[in-house]
């Protein structure tokens, strides 16, 4: 290609000797006219819905942002002088995500203690309440921490611990019994 284009060049002479066919002119400039007389309204209204698509997406994902961290389970609301204040908190939603894994382990796991012997079923509410009363406290002590992210850590690695052991004794219960 390179090499053509450096010959062109070179013999330039050669290729402009010849004049264009009869009435080329008129047939392109006709052509353009046409064009720009189709594709205006075809242009503006391509430009009209685009515009409109684009401010409904905009707001659909400001609504849908706003939904969720304005939402009352995100929130913390306390008073401050003359007003309250709502501040988003990540240490919130991060307990009651892992809260509900938590809780969905103990569901399974009650289920499945209802048809153990006695003896068992005791000593399983009893650890399962430990184990609750434990993370109540920690949670509540954690919560008192001024550094947020370090609190959100050891958070996480408290209910990791919690709920591996209650998949453990899930586990075990469900090759034994069945709800």
């Amino acid at each position: 290609m390179k090499k053509l284009d450096k010959y062109i060049r070179d013999h330039r002479e050669e290729f402009d000797d010849q004049e264009m066919p009869a009435g080329h002119m008129e047939r392109f400039g006709a052509l353009l006219d046409k064009q720009e007389e189709t594709n205006p309204e075809k242009k503006s209204k391509r430009f009209h819905l685009l515009t409109i698509a684009a401010v409904a997406a905009s707001l659909a994902i400001v609504t849908m942002l706003g939904i969720h961290f304005l939402s009352p389970e995100n929130t913390i609301t306390g008073a401050a002088g003359d007003g309250t204040v709502t501040v988003y908190s990540e240490f919130l939603q991060t307990n009651a995500f892992y809260k509900g894994q938590m809780e969905s382990q103990i569901e399974d796991i009650m289920c499945k203690i209802e048809n153990a012997d006695p003896e068992t079923k005791i000593q399983l509410q009893k650890d399962l309440e430990k184990i609750l009363a434990e993370n109540k406290e920690f949670v509540e002590q954690i919560e008192q921490t001024d550094n947020e992210e370090l609190a959100i850590f050891y958070l996480v690695q408290h209910y990791k611990r919690n709920i591996q052991a209650l998949e453990f004794i899930n586990e075990k219960l469900g090759t034994h019994l069945n709800c």
